[in-house]
């Protein structure tokens, strides 16, 4: 008529104790408040833990200020899909790049071990009409930057993101020039007057 004190929880590696229970299958649970009458086999009850899988994000930039980066997370070692691709009028979408540098299309069977950027490579078309509306292509500063691919002669670009200081400098560097251009002249004009 005595009750069964409760032992300590077993451990074992990969699981969860969950109890003990009259039955190997865990289907009736033993209430430890019970008065025994006779001798009892309890068996415990475990419940498999999932191990925790590590995930990275792949964001994809496509360089449009009206759109937002979709973010994607993949499991450690595994691909990320190819989203669908973006539209911008007065260019064409080539794919995706990881390198703005070298502008080499990103193959999406490459397994993503780390969080990753992938950018929107465009190339430039002629507008089909007069006066096509290119603005909303163009970077804060009106210019895109331009890059040469070796493997087409086509021009290559992506899309500046408003954040982006390299126009800046784009822009410092051709004032500079023009300043330069407009003191030769210049003093080429002062050594004509003077002979």
């Amino acid at each position: 008529d005595g009750t069964l004190p409760v032992p300590l929880a077993p451990t074992r590696e990969g699981y969860e104790f969950a109890g003990w229970y009259y039955d190997a299958e865990g289907a009736q649970a033993f209430d430890f408040a019970t008065k025994l009458e006779q001798d009892v086999k309890l068996y415990a009850k475990w419940i498999e833990q999932t191990p925790a899988v590590d995930t990275h994000k792949v964001t994809f930039s496509d360089g449009i200020d009206a759109t937002e980066d979709a973010v994607v997370e993949v499991e450690d070692g595994k691909a990320v899909a190819r989203p669908g691709d973006p539209e911008l009028a007065g260019y064409k979408f080539l794919g995706w790049t990881l390198d703005k540098e070298t502008m080499e299309l990103y193959d999406f069977s490459t397994p993503v071990t780390a969080d990753i950027t992938l950018h929107g490579v465009w190339q430039k078309v002629a507008a089909e009409t007069p006066g096509a509306d290119e603005n909303q292509a163009q970077g804060e500063n009106g210019k895109a930057e331009n890059v040469n691919a070796e493997s087409a002669k086509a021009e290559l670009t992506t899309l500046p993101q408003t954040s982006d200081n390299s126009m800046m400098l784009v822009g410092v560097a051709a004032a500079a020039g023009v300043a330069a251009l407009g003191a030769g002249a210049y003093a080429l004009r002062r050594r004509n007057e003077q002979r």
